[in-house]
């Protein structure tokens, strides 16, 4: 089970998508995300950032309530 993110937390999960980034700079690769739809900074975060919104989707879970609603973005190319 994944727990909420707490605010200690926002330093190693900025850190993370950085080395994401790089990875996919560095092998051209099509970076893409999923957020949880009820997460609307994050989504609003994307989407300033230049992230392209290509769907939404559920994600299966193993806990109830057995799937979580998630938003599909595209990392921006350039």
């Amino acid at each position: 089970m994944v727990r909420p993110r707490r605010p200690e937390d926002l330093e190693r999960c900025v850190a993370l998508l950085r080395c994401a980034e790089e990875h996919a700079d560095a092998g051209a690769l099509g970076l893409v995300l999923d957020v949880a739809a009820h997460g609307t900074g994050a989504i609003a975060v994307y989407e300033r950032r230049g992230w392209r919104r290509v769907g939404t989707a559920e994600l299966a879970l193993s806990a109830e309530p057995w799937t979580l609603p998630v938003v599909l973005f595209v990392r921006p190319s350039g």
